[in-house]
């Protein structure tokens, strides 16, 4: 459930990212629109990279004896993606109302948020792989 509402909402942010490369192949600015792409496909590749992770919770009760020390700590590492996933919306927000001149600069700290995000998503999956 936690997964598919960080895809949905990377998915909600991609789409103003297609809606903004409209908007600029309408006004004929094409110069932008390359980077505005490798954006957006790096938002799909995260997107789907969440969608088909490996499930969260399920290793932790399968065990004879819950750990809830372990169970504490992927709830907090899932609370903690929220942030990440604010900083990503952001950054969006940021961009979409940049100046043309000034995207190339937004595009890259969009581009860092969602690496901060897919390298705590990675080390998610670390984790998960350790109580396993």
């Amino acid at each position: 459930r936690l997964r598919s509402h960080i895809a949905s909402i990377i998915n909600k942010e991609r789409k103003r990212i297609d809606e903004l490369k409209n908007l600029f192949t309408k006004e004929l600015k094409f110069d932008p629109l390359d980077d505005l792409d490798r954006l957006a496909r790096k938002m799909d590749q995260l997107s789907d990279t969440i969608k088909f992770a490996v499930y969260g919770y399920a290793p932790i009760f399968d065990q004879a004896i819950v750990d809830e020390k372990r169970l504490e700590e992927l709830f907090n590492f899932d609370q903690s993606l929220e942030k990440e996933l604010l900083e990503v919306k952001a950054q969006v927000d940021i961009l979409v109302s940049s100046p043309e001149k000034e995207l190339n600069e937004k595009i890259k700290e969009v581009e860092l948020s969602l690496t901060k995000l897919e390298d705590k998503l990675k080390m998610r999956e670390e984790f998960l792989k350790q109580v396993k």
